[in-house]
């Protein structure tokens, strides 16, 4: 049975549990991005550096220039993009309270009803303070921080682990040097 929270205790406990899950939201989708940006540098770096040794007499230099150009300006500006945007976008609480009870069903819908009935200035406070007290104690159980997926993160960094192993093995493997393909 879980236990009584007071209305003011109730009210602390949504707001900690929609910023918790916000901020969650945010670093998982800052750092899956990141991730998923330099897998992609590194990539292109394989492609390139192995585009050089297999082509005969190598790729010419001004091709080698602007791609490293257009590979450092293309990637600063998605890694800048994908650190910005999560930073400025703000979530609301009703969208956030949504992903919380998408991942946990046993709310019934409380978490929603209290952050949609908190802004209805007709209701009494009476029920305002007993639907936040439902949905307090139905949410008290909740670890917040697995609310959000991580698959994606795990996933970009596998991504990068596997792109930085086989420009790795590539580089250990290949008879021709390699810091000259990168110059």
């Amino acid at each position: 049975m879980p236990a009584k929270i007071s209305y003011k205790n109730s009210k602390a406990f949504i707001g900690y549990a929609l910023d918790a899950t916000r901020s969650r939201i945010r670093f998982v989708q800052i750092a899956s991005t990141l991730a998923a940006t330099f897998t992609l540098a590194v990539v292109i770096v394989t492609v390139l550096v192995a585009g050089d040794h297999f082509i005969s007499g190598g790729l010419p230099g001004w091709l080698l220039i602007t791609m490293r150009w257009l590979l450092a300006v293309g990637l600063s500006a998605m890694a800048a993009a994908s650190v910005v945007y999560p930073l400025i976008r703000r979530r609301s609480n009703l969208h956030t309270a949504r992903i919380i009870e998408g991942a946990n069903p046993q709310l019934h819908d409380s978490l929603t009803a209290s952050v949609q009935l908190a802004d209805d200035k007709q209701l009494p406070t009476g029920v305002l303070q007993a639907v936040r007290r439902f949905a307090a104690s139905q949410a008290g159980d909740i670890d917040f921080a697995s609310v959000i997926s991580t698959t994606r993160l795990r996933n970009c960094g596998m991504a990068f682990v596997a792109a930085v192993l086989v420009l790795t093995v590539y580089w250990m493997a290949t008879p021709k040097a390699v810091w000259p393909s990168l110059r």
